[in-house]
C-alpha cells in the first residue's frame, strides 16, 4: 500500500509540473504581442528615426505612400500619368515616359539660401537622347526635380539623369545644382556626378549647398563623392566661386524672380503644355523620370556629415 502510494505521490507531482510548465507557456505566450520590433541601428546622430534630423529644417518631404503631396507645408500637386511602386519605405514614386507631378506654389522653397535635398533613386536602363525623326516623347536626359518662375529660368533647383555611355554599363549621370538668377556673374551651378552601379538598384542621393561658406557637397549612400565643375572633377565638398577668377565665394542663393512652383519626374519644358517661357515646347534632350524615387526631403540649411549619414541609415533600415 505504501509503495502505491508512493507512486501515486510521484505521478500526481509530475501531473503538477507539466500542468505548471503549460500554465507558464501560456502565460508567456499571452504576454507576447508578436516578434520584437527591430531596433534602429546605432548611428553617430544618435537619432531614432529619420524624422528626428534638422526638424526645424525640413520644409519639404515627400514619402510618396499613396500621395505625391508634401506632408511638411502642405503642398498639393496635380499627377499626369505617375503611378505607384516598392520603395525604400512603403510606396515609392514610379514614372514613366510622359508622366509627371506638378506644383503651382512653391511654398517656402521659394526663399532657400542654402539648402539639402535628398532623394532615393532606382533606375532601370540608361537614358537615350535622339534627334533624329525616331524621337519619342518624353526620351532624353529624365528630369527628377526642378523649380521655375515665370520669367526665364525653369532650373531654380536642378535634379535630373543624363544620357550616358559608361564602360561597365551600369553607371548613370546625374546632374544636380541651383541656379541663382540673382548673382552678378555665374548663376547657374549644376555640378555632374558619376555613380557606379547605379543601375536598377535603389541609392541614395543627397545634395547640399551651404551658402555662408559657399560650399556644395555630393553624397551617395552617406558618403561625400566627387564631382565635376568648373573648377575640375574633384571630391566634394568644394567651394563655388563667383566667376572663374576663384577669388569671391559665391555666398548665398539669390533668387531674382520669385519661383512659382515645381516639378517633380520631369523637365518644366517636358510638361504639356510647358511651364518654361525661356525654352518654350518639349525638347529631344529634355524628357521624363522613368524609373522610382522615394524619400524626398528638403531642408532650407545644409545638412553636416554626420545627419546625412544617419538619415541614409534610418531610410535604408525604415526608421
Amino acid at each position: 500500500m505504501k509503495k502505491v502510494n508512493q507512486k501515486l505521490n510521484l505521478l500526481l507531482l509530475g501531473s503538477a509540473i507539466i500542468a505548471a510548465s503549460i500554465v507558464s507557456s501560456c502565460s508567456k505566450s499571452s504576454n507576447n504581442n508578436g516578434p520584437t520590433p527591430p531596433k534602429p541601428p546605432s548611428n553617430p546622430g544618435n537619432y531614432d528615426s529619420s524624422s528626428q534630423i534638422a526638424t526645424a529644417n525640413l520644409v519639404a518631404y515627400f514619402p510618396f505612400n499613396g500621395s505625391y503631396n508634401d506632408v511638411k507645408q502642405s503642398l498639393s500637386g496635380t499627377n499626369h500619368g505617375a503611378t505607384f511602386a516598392p520603395g525604400v519605405k512603403g510606396q515609392g514614386y514610379q514614372g514613366g515616359g510622359n508622366s509627371y507631378v506638378t506644383f503651382n506654389n512653391a511654398g517656402t522653397l521659394a526663399t532657400l539660401t542654402s539648402f539639402t535635398y535628398s532623394v532615393w533613386i532606382k533606375e532601370p536602363a540608361q537614358p537615350i537622347n535622339d534627334t533624329t525623326a525616331n524621337y519619342i516623347p518624353g526620351q532624353g536626359a529624365q528630369g527628377i526635380l526642378f523649380m521655375y518662375d515665370t520669367a526665364t529660368s525653369w532650373n531654380l533647383l536642378h535634379l535630373d539623369i543624363e544620357p550616358f555611355t559608361p564602360v561597365s554599363k551600369d553607371s548613370i549621370r546625374v546632374h544636380a545644382g541651383f541656379n541663382s538668377t540673382g548673382a552678378t556673374a555665374y548663376q547657374g551651378i549644376v555640378p555632374e556626378v558619376f555613380v557606379d552601379s547605379g543601375l536598377n538598384n535603389w541609392f541614395q542621393f543627397v545634395f547640399t549647398y551651404n551658402g555662408p561658406s559657399s560650399e556644395f557637397t555630393v553624397y551617395k549612400n552617406g558618403v561625400a563623392i566627387s564631382a565635376a565643375s568648373a573648377w575640375g572633377y574633384k571630391p566634394t565638398p568644394y567651394k563655388i566661386w563667383t566667376d572663374g577668377s576663384a577669388t569671391t565665394p559665391f555666398g548665398n542663393i539669390n533668387f531674382k524672380n520669385p519661383p512659382q512652383g515645381f516639378v517633380l519626374g520631369a523637365f518644366p519644358q517636358a510638361v504639356t503644355p510647358s511651364i518654361s517661357t525661356s525654352i518654350g515646347s518639349p525638347q529631344p534632350w529634355s524628357g521624363n523620370f522613368q524609373g522610382t524615387m522615394d524619400e524626398l526631403r528638403i531642408y532650407n540649411t545644409a545638412l553636416n556629415a554626420v545627419d546625412v549619414n544617419s538619415l541614409y541609415l534610418l531610410e535604408k533600415a525604415g526608421f
